[in-house]
């Protein structure tokens, strides 16, 4: 009798644990709902703004007296899925798209510096959300007082998917920083032609 008591007490206590943890998981997943908010800053965190003045171009020459890089944005959303597709439903919109276009213009060289601007802030459901989608509209680059237009890559136009896990827990503020890489995204191509290209290097920060 003694050792069928233990059984049964050292089951009870493993189905007691497996039940608390899968209680925790589901609790953790869904931060018992509500509401919080997120802020996403646009920055670059590796660069000054003296050393963006020169860019590389396809074979290594340093374009020089570049005065500015504005990339004007689409929309800025979030997703719980990390696998959500562009058409799926469930994107979140933090940027909001119909914003004028001055609005949602910046300028990779004011955000250089250890310096950021924000993107957007928004309330949205508490809980875990996995990918962050960025549309870029258009970008131009300034080189000694002439303004060209940035050929976007065809990524970036129709929806550059970052995945990036953060929770957003209710009543607070969750803020992430989207680390414009400007050196390693815009290039000269080809070399010595004048033609410029954009083809974004993101990362995403949580602070």
């Amino acid at each position: 009798m003694r050792k069928g008591k233990t059984w049964l007490t050292g089951l009870l206590i493993a189905v007691a644990a497996a039940a608390s943890v899968a209680l925790a998981a589901c609790s953790s997943e869904d931060e018992n709902g509500g509401v919080g908010s997120l802020e996403i800053r646009l920055s670059d965190l590796s660069a000054t703004a003296a050393g963006l003045n020169a860019l590389v171009s396809e074979t290594q020459r340093y374009v020089t007296g570049v005065e500015a890089i504005t990339v004007t944005f689409s929309r800025v959303d979030v997703h719980r899925s990390a696998n959500a597709g562009n058409n799926d439903a469930g994107w979140i919109e933090v940027l909001d798209s119909s914003l004028p276009l001055v609005e949602r213009t910046f300028d990779l060289l004011v955000v250089a510096d250890g310096n950021f601007d924000v993107l957007g802030l928004t309330d949205l459901p508490a809980g875990h959300y996995q990918q962050v989608r960025v549309i870029i509209d258009e970008a131009t680059v300034t080189i000694s007082g002439k303004t060209s237009p940035l050929a976007v890559s065809s990524g970036a136009q129709t929806g550059l998917k970052l995945n990036r896990n953060f929770t957003v827990f209710d009543g607070q503020e969750t803020r992430l920083t989207l680390d414009f890489d400007a050196e390693q995204s815009v290039k000269e191509e080809p070399a010595d032609s004048g033609f410029y290209s954009l083809d974004p290097v993101i990362g995403i920060v949580q602070s």
